[in-house]
């Protein structure tokens, strides 16, 4: 199941870079493709679970900073609601964020 999401955020995210890169946004475009790969990186098998988990957190950073630019740049464009689930997405990950964050803290005090 877990998999799957890091497959459909990697796909959505070099999707979206596409547009991007027709609209000349090509900083962001930049994002989208470092979040897209990084995503799709989550499917390696990592020996190492340091490096397994801080890949993870770093994931979840930028899906943060991707959702909540997307809404920005929907709310600019003049659209009407699709910005409020890019809204949700992003206050979404910042939750799983959170949660990742304490269960490394509680993990490394254990």
């Amino acid at each position: 199941m877990i998999r799957a999401a890091f497959i459909l955020n990697g796909g959505l995210y070099l999707l979206g870079m596409s547009g991007l890169i027709s609209d000349g946004k090509w900083l962001f475009a930049g994002l989208y493709l470092l979040a897209g790969l990084a995503n799709l990186a989550m499917l390696i098998r990592f020996k190492e679970e340091r490096l397994k988990n801080g890949l993870n957190f770093f994931i979840l950073f930028l899906n943060v900073v991707v959702a909540f630019y997307t809404a920005v740049d929907y709310h600019l464009s003049g659209k009407q609601y699709v910005q409020y689930a890019w809204v949700l997405a992003g206050l979404m990950s910042v939750v799983a964020l959170v949660i990742q964050y304490r269960k490394r803290k509680y993990a490394s005090e254990v």
